[in-house]
């Protein structure tokens, strides 16, 4: 570093006025980034040298590893790294041969296995480490040997009912040879069996949901397995809800608030993405409401709910009713507002007989306009189960929106308008300043409480969705 900064700062005023500089300053950057690692590469260059002379050869094949890693044109350390590394690969092989003659497959193969990774990161960095061909023929071998015992144990294990060991078995049968044999049928068969006993389990103590989900992977990983397709469709079949919402009650003195409530919430409703829900379609509501006369009077009993219910498949039923709307059109309020602009008066300095200017200030006004618009809603929903009659859900949710307007008109140039103090005198603070441009640079829109009305309205309907959705997860475990 001592030796970069003089030219850092040699180069910095030499830069001064220069049309080069940018070019010269990156060609800089560059050499000094060089010189860095080449003084980085040599001290681990050293570090390895006297490592060896110590008999620590691991570490300094490390060391002259990291050398280069700082500098691959570092002669000297590829010397040190092909003779150290070397001897690093040859004791890797001598552990191969050590577990191949003991008939310790697993070790010999992962031994071997290690000196092939070991000897593919040194070439990497630009030395080539030798490992005779002989060894290679030894390793096809035992790995054979090894791969048969594994799919002996996997098979033995499956016939245990013991799975998931198995299953891993042939998954690393897989890491090796992806074809051999059947393991890969075997594998997920290893893997799919329990998953179907264990769905098969959720189908009969009537958890359908958790039976959908574990029959839903069986076939994503073999979509021909067993009955698996079938019973998905069952558990669907068997747990579905199917939910006919009837038009929201209008219990305010605003009319069509029935109607887009209802269109809002349908929407909502039919973008839940959850299989297990079905929500009646708007002709089959008509259909309720004209053989039953539900949802005319809010009066729901047992004997014409399950009525409906029987009319058309369904097993809930969604009313509501909005319970109260407020809406305020903010009146629009102008306050005039004291201020003060600056401006320059020349003058002459006697002493220096030279001119200057003076800031001055004058009143002046400006206006400040404000308005706020707020709509208020609220309704009640209510969940009936159309088997029994019997209300299951019920809750109110209620929620306001506003917009509010502020800005601030001046005539003259606003960069030089100031507000003024509470004692009537300029205020220059930068705060204030900042906090006068923010007011003369404020927003000139409001949402009108029709438009408000809309957005609260689809607020209000994707916490029903949000409701409903949660309720159904707890009816369909």
């Amino acid at each position: 570093m001592n030796l970069v900064y003089p030219i850092r700062k040699r180069l910095k005023l030499r830069l001064i006025g220069c049309s080069t500089c940018s070019k010269s300053f990156l060609w800089l950057i560059v050499f000094c980034i060089t010189l860095t690692a080449c003084n980085g590469s040599k001290a681990y260059y050293k570090r390895g040298f006297k490592l060896e002379n110590q008999g620590l050869i691991d570490e300094a094949a490390a060391s002259y590893y990291g050398a280069l890693q700082r500098n691959r044109n570092n002669i000297e350390a590829k010397v040190g790294l092909k003779n150290t590394g070397q001897t690093v690969l040859n004791k890797k092989l001598e552990a191969f041969t050590k577990s191949r003659s003991l008939d310790q497959k697993r070790e010999g193969v992962y031994s071997f296995i290690r000196a092939q990774d070991y000897q593919a990161k040194i070439k990497k960095i630009g030395v080539t480490l030798e490992i005779p061909s002989y060894f290679e023929s030894d390793y096809a071998e035992i790995t054979q040997s090894y791969l048969l015992d594994l799919y002996n144990e996997g098979t033995e294990l499956l016939d245990k009912g013991q799975f998931t060991a198995a299953e891993l078995k042939f998954k690393e049968i897989g890491k090796f040879d992806s074809n051999y044999k059947d393991s890969g049928v075997l594998k997920n068969l290893a893997y799919l069996e329990p998953l179907y006993k264990k769905a098969l389990e959720h189908l009969e103590n009537k958890k359908f949901r958790s039976a959908y989900s574990d029959f839903d992977k069986i076939i994503d990983r073999d979509p021909n397995f067993k009955e698996a397709q079938d019973l998905k469709d069952q558990s669907l079949e068997l747990g579905i809800i199917t939910l006919a919402v009837v038009g929201f009650e209008n219990g305010t003195n605003r009319s069509g608030l029935d109607k887009k409530v209802t269109a809002y919430a349908l929407d909502a409703l039919t973008s839940i993405n959850d299989p297990f829900l079905k929500v009646i379609d708007r002709e089959n509501f008509d259909l309720i409401i004209g053989e039953q006369q539900l949802g005319m009077s809010g009066v729901i009993d047992e004997e014409t709910a399950v009525t409906a219910g029987n009319l058309i498949g369904a097993k809930t039923l969604l009313t509501g009713t909005v319970l109260t709307y407020g809406s305020n059109e903010g009146r629009l309020q102008k306050t005039a507002l004291t201020g003060y602009e600056s401006y320059k008066v020349k003058k002459l300095n006697k002493e220096t007989n030279k001119n200057y200017y003076e800031t001055k200030y004058r009143t002046t006004n400006y206006t400040k306009y404000q308005k706020k618009n707020t709509v208020n809603v609220s309704f009640q929903y209510k969940i009936t189960s159309l088997e029994t009659g019997e209300v299951i859900k019920s809750r109110i949710i209620e929620d306001r929106m506003e917009d509010v307007m502020v800005y601030g008109m001046y005539d003259g140039d606003h960069s030089n308008l100031y507000p003024s103090r509470a004692g009537g005198a300029v205020n220059t603070n930068r705060n204030s300043k900042n906090e006068l441009d923010r007011l003369l640079n404020g927003k000139k829109t409001i949402s009108s409480t029709e438009e408000l009305s809309t957005d609260l309205m689809k607020d209000l309907s994707y916490k029903l969705s949000s409701d409903i959705g949660s309720f159904i997860k707890t009816q369909v475990k």
